[in-house]
């Protein structure tokens, strides 16, 4: 059985440059060098920023619900407001029963 590089020394191959052919590759070799002590604190940073940030969406969540409950339940939705197409408004407090004019 022949192999390409029988082929290459035979004079038979298409192509007689073995320039294409990649004597040694780098799967699985560590081209470079890691830092695990850098990388290990880039992902402790990661992870406090993660925590960080569900806190931060947790406290926004509750605050947008305790602003939601405060809005309906201290708005007076009762107050009416007056208007007979005059210069004068007015706007009757449902609380306290006082009309007020509005200028």
């Amino acid at each position: 059985m022949k192999t390409i590089d029988d082929d290459l020394d035979d004079g038979n191959a298409e192509f007689e440059d073995k320039s294409f052919v990649v004597s040694s590759t780098s799967w699985g070799e560590s081209g470079i060098e890691d830092d695990y002590r850098a990388l290990k604190k880039y992902k402790e940073l990661l992870e406090s920023l993660s925590n960080a940030g569900a806190i931060c969406a947790y406290v926004l969540i509750f605050a947008l619900c305790a602003l939601s409950a405060w809005i309906v339940y201290s708005t007076d939705f009762e107050k009416v407001i007056f208007y007979d197409g005059s210069e004068a408004t007015c706007i009757l407090d449902s609380k306290t029963g006082v009309i007020t004019n509005v200028q």
